[in-house]
């Protein structure tokens, strides 16, 4: 399943400070340091569930890009459930490498950040606060059990 959805309903505001956390990793660790606005693991990377856990607590909206080292498609399979989105976020994996194909007169784009699970909810936008939040450019998969979603609103 290839998702780009855009989501606004209404934000309710706070003081901007806009901060962009890029993942360079397809690892599951949290982050290490909650009031730092640094997303970094105690293994030093940054993390899908470090980004949203870092963005849930600064003000503002935030974004997560991805910088994930190597060619190819990066495949983040989380081992619990990703914490719920608490915040307005722009998440766009189409910041990652991008890959061109096609033939003749037919460019096109092959997403290279595939988030995969099997049990809980792949993103979980929860609250007025997250309204507003854009996903794109993920390839989300296998989150098909029962009371899961690839994401959830």
């Amino acid at each position: 399943m290839v998702l780009a959805a855009s989501f606004a309903v209404g934000w309710i505001g706070r003081e901007a400070h806009a901060v962009n956390f890029t993942v360079n990793s397809i690892g599951d660790q949290s982050d290490d340091n909650l009031a730092d606005n640094i997303c970094h693991t105690s293994g030093g990377p940054c993390t899908l569930r470090a980004a949203i856990e870092q963005a849930n607590v600064s003000s503002g909206a935030d974004s997560i890009s991805f910088a994930i080292p190597g060619a190819g498609i990066h495949t983040i399979v989380p081992a619990a459930p990703l914490p719920d989105i608490l915040d307005r976020v722009t998440i766009d994996g189409t910041t990652q490498g991008v890959t061109t194909c096609g033939a003749a007169g037919f460019a096109g784009r092959v997403l290279e950040i595939e988030l995969a699970g099997s049990t809980g909810s792949g993103l979980h936008l929860k609250g007025a606060a997250a309204s507003g939040s854009t996903v794109k450019g993920l390839v989300i998969r296998g989150f098909s059990s029962v009371n899961a979603a690839g994401i959830l609103i």
